[in-house]
């Protein structure tokens, strides 16, 4: 602490300053106490006894005045107002000589002034208040009547009017102001100095206490009162005394603890910065550790998915193949456990990288009704395997093209509908999208799933949203792990402003639901085509399910088909006979047929009750059985197609059925393939297919080569740029993580080598989900592959294509039955055109080329060990 000469002046002033304070203030407080009291009492007593001696003064005044105009009016009445009027005149003299009148005039009774006697008066009378006085002149006379009584009688002759000031009045009253204020002002001198002579042993004890108090407040606890005041205030003193005393003892005693704590602290300061250093250190380590976990996470999302898509793929090609019915059941549990599998490491990843942060929302632009389509195809097949229907039925005003983030929702629609699917054993699965807020900044855009599965009991609803909840089915006692799925979804919907939900009663359904925030792609504005292709025509709807025809009925409606609705399919035959004679007849018929109708022969019995009908036939299936789908193409159907398709297909494939009716009615006509299966036949593409694991690419090479393919194969990057170099490629699929060159780099250098000139379909195949945001894995489908191959395919390479036969390798001349099987595949009316129409020489070249497959195979292994591009070529081009 300094003691500059600042410093010790200040705290020299303090003291004084101190007590000029306390001193004001107590003193003040008694002056107040005694003082305003007095003074009020003072100044009511003066004003009260000043006004009452004004007003005595006035009343006396105008007494006297009233008093000489009487007088002055009685005497008066002696007189003859005519003939005295001198005598008059010095009555009216002798009262204006009194003190205080101005005037007085007499008058007779016909207002004739008789005198007029005034003072000479200055200018200040003039402007004073006045005072005026009238006083009848009354004459009496005695008279008595017949019996003799007196009686007196006046008569009024004249009036007397005087006129008086009150100059000498107010003279009086000012000075009865200054006597009684001068006496108030001695009274309130005296009542002070009482009240500082009586005060004066009631302050000073209570300053020399303030001042102790606060010495004792500053921390001068050994101050002390001296003790000199008796009664009350001297019990106070002893008081502070005692309590500075304590104070005292207990500051000496804080003092202490705080200088041992002080100590302490100081000790744990030391020790916290060494554990500082530690922690910091620490924190380093686990920032290397979790990149070390980012990059085990994803090579064992890696590892695990390669194998798995490897288990799923060949599990696909072998359900292809002829088993038996055990056998076939025991590889659609291998298939089924795969998944489960599969989707318990997706669940596993996305939970850990959700608690990591690492992730993000994307905010792109994309078609809502395409991405909940995508969800749907991808779970029907699982839906109707189950006999359940699936429907999506999107509200007309919601828009279609918005901004957010497209991969979440799908993901979070398909874990959603995924699940209703597993916990439902009958009836449908119902997924709504409807509009519910929309404002200039976004919208908010509900989507629910509702299922009429074994539900939820509200115990079980308050714990969904926790990791691996499990739900009993009823009834079989049974539990079903929901696990971490909705978790993940609640944590993608709330970084998405949105919300998530359940509405379920056990063992009557379930609807979840979840809303979100997206904004309007204002860049696809819809346009209404007045040209619609399908506005002109009518069609027939039948759907015994409510929900799903309503949904149809909207999509339908939409394209500007006038549509008529039947729930029962005995119904349809009248229906459409009814009007078919009528300009308004059908021009389509749409049957949606469920499990049990396709199991029954209900669609047969309808076909041949409308054998005279000429409308196309769709089937809406709820199957993606290619062999029930020919059975109902060989029933009758125009087109059969699961009841689950696009609606831009849908649309497509109906307005090529109703053009094919119009054009050819006389003709027959098959269903029209789809882009797909117009692509099933790739001879003649060469296909690169890089991944550095032997299964996967033996995998795609069972998926291709049956398509007619031609599969080359590399286990890494650098391996994939030489086969590029070295020969033509159409298509490359590449994967991303391999040894000594991964496929983003290999890509670069491909790109490199292609100088400008057309580029080559590369199509990416990852299974690492660590890396950003990308879409979740999903295990190579042979549909989706060749829809792929189809969409970088150019039509015109597709055209060129020509039917190969595929003969299964073997050392020695195919036995008969492996004949048969080959010739199953024979394209007759393709052997037709190349020959010319010629069958028999179609069917000589057709068992010329079985004879010859193991011999061109044997060429052509020695020309690949080692590789001979000329010979290849020359085996290839025969």
């Amino acid at each position: 602490m300094t003691h500059s000469p600042m410093n010790l002046m200040r705290r020299l002033l303090q003291p004084l300053n101190r007590n000029t304070n306390l001193n004001w203030g107590i003193r003040a407080r008694v002056l107040m106490l005694v003082l305003v009291p007095a003074a009020a009492i003072a100044v009511a007593l003066s004003f009260f006894f000043i006004t009452v001696q004004i007003d005595d003064l006035e009343k006396s005044m105008e007494e006297r005045a009233d008093a000489a105009i009487d007088q002055l009016a009685t005497v008066s009445s002696h007189y003859s107002l005519k003939k005295d009027a001198f005598k008059l005149r010095e009555l009216a003299r002798t009262t204006l000589s009194q003190a205080d009148v101005l005037n007085v005039i007499i008058k007779d009774t016909n207002g004739r002034i008789v005198t007029n006697e005034s003072n000479p008066i200055d200018k200040q009378i003039k402007q004073s208040r006045k005072y005026s006085h009238r006083a009848a002149i009354v004459r009496t006379t005695l008279t008595e009547d017949d019996q003799g009584q007196t009686h007196i009688q006046g008569k009024t002759i004249g009036w007397v009017l005087g006129t008086f000031t009150y100059k000498n009045t107010t003279a009086r009253k000012q000075t009865v102001i200054f006597e009684g204020f001068f006496i108030t002002l001695i009274g309130l001198i005296i009542s002070t100095y009482l009240a500082l002579r009586m005060g004066k042993n009631v302050t000073e004890p209570i300053i020399r206490l303030t001042e102790t108090v606060h010495d004792m407040a500053e921390g001068k606890l050994d101050t002390r009162v001296n003790e000199k005041s008796k009664g009350e205030i001297g019990t106070l003193e002893q008081g502070i005394n005692s309590m500075g005393s304590v104070l005292q003892e207990t500051h000496e005693y804080l003092q202490h603890q705080i200088d041992s704590a002080t100590r302490q602290l100081r000790t744990a300061l030391s020790e916290m910065e060494l554990q500082n250093e530690e922690l910091d250190k620490a924190r380093k380590q686990a920032l290397e550790m979790s990149l070390i976990k980012s990059e085990f996470l994803a090579n064992m999302s890696h590892e695990i998915r390669t194998p798995l898509n490897g288990i799923l793929g060949f599990t696909n090609l072998l359900l292809k193949t002829t088993l038996s019915p055990e056998q076939k059941e025991q590889v659609i549990t291998i298939k089924n456990s795969t998944t489960a599998l599969l989707t318990v490491i997706n669940d596993t990843l996305d939970f850990s990288r959700i608690e990591a942060g690492n992730f993000s929302i994307e905010h792109i632009a994309f078609n809502l009704r395409e991405i909940l389509e995508d969800a749907v195809t991808l779970l029907t097949p699982n839906a109707y395997d189950k006999g359940l229907d699936i429907i999506l039925m999107m509200y007309s005003d919601v828009p279609k093209h918005v901004f957010g983030d497209a991969v979440r929702i799908r993901q979070i629609v398909t874990n959603l509908v995924s699940n209703a699917i597993k916990f439902t054993s009958r009836g449908s699965i119902t997924l709504r999208v409807a509009l519910e807020e929309e404002s200039n900044k976004d919208i908010l855009i509900k989507i629910s799933v509702q299922d009429t599965g074994i539900g939820i009991s509200p115990k079980q609803q308050k714990q969904l949203f926790q990791p691996y909840v499990k739900s009993e089915e009823p009834g079989t006692g049974k539990y079903s792990s929901v696990r971490l799925g909705l978790v993940i979804c609640k944590k993608l919907i709330e970084s998405m402003q949105g919300e998530i939900g359940v509405e379920s009663k056990a063992a009557q359904g379930s609807t979840f639901w979840f809303t979100f925030r997206a904004q309007i792609d204002k860049s696809k504005k819809l346009t209404i085509n007045k040209s619609n292709p399908l506005s002109k025509y009518r069609c027939l709807l039948y759907d015994k399910h409510e929900t799903s025809r309503l949904a149809i009925v909207h999509q339908v409606s939409d394209w500007g088909m006038d549509i008529e609705e039947a729930d029962d399919i005995d119904r349809v035959p009248s229906v459409v006979f009814d009007r078919a004679s009528l300009e308004n007849a059908f021009n389509l018929i749409i049957i949606a047929l469920d499990k049990n109708e396709l199991e029954t022969n209900s669609f047969k019995r309808l076909v041949e009750r409308l054998k005279v009908n000429k409308a196309p036939i769709i089937v809406l299936a709820t199957s993606v059985n290619k062999n029930v789908f020919n059975e109902l193409t060989d029933l009758g159907a125009s087109l059969v197609v699961p009841k689950s398709i696009r609606v831009q297909q849908l649309f497509d494939k109906i307005c090529h059925a109703l053009t094919q009716r119009e054009s050819s009615d006389a003709k027959p006509h098959s269903q029209k393939s789809t882009p797909v299966e117009a692509m099933q036949n790739l001879s003649g593409i060469n296909v690169l297919v890089v991944d550095d694991n032997k299964i996967n690419r033996k995998l795609i090479q069972a998926l291709l080569q049956e398509r007619g393919a031609n599969i080359i194969e590399a286990k890494n990057g650098r391996i994939a740029i030489e086969t590029f170099a070295a020969q033509h490629i159409d298509f490359i699929l590449m994967d991303i993580q391999m040894p000594l060159m991964n496929g983003l780099d290999a890509t670069k250098r491909i790109r490199g080598m292609e100088h400008g000139q057309q580029r080559t379909p590369i199509i990416a195949l990852t299974a690492n989900v660590m890396d950003g945001d990308q879409e979740r894995f999903v295990p190579i489908q042979e549909i989706d592959l060749l829809k792929l191959i189809n969409k970088w395919i150019s039509p015109d390479n597709a055209g060129r294509l020509i039917h190969m036969v595929e003969q299964q390798p073997k050392p020695s001349v195919p036995e008969p039955s492996e004949t048969q099987r080959v010739s199953a595949m024979f394209d007759r009316k393709q052997a037709l055109r190349l020959t010319g129409g010629n069958m028999e020489l179609a069917l000589e070249l057709f068992q010329m080329l079985v004879n010859d497959l193991p011999n061109m195979k044997t060429k052509i292994n020695q020309a690949l060990n080692p590789i001979d591009y000329g010979k290849l070529e020359s085996i290839a081009h025969k």
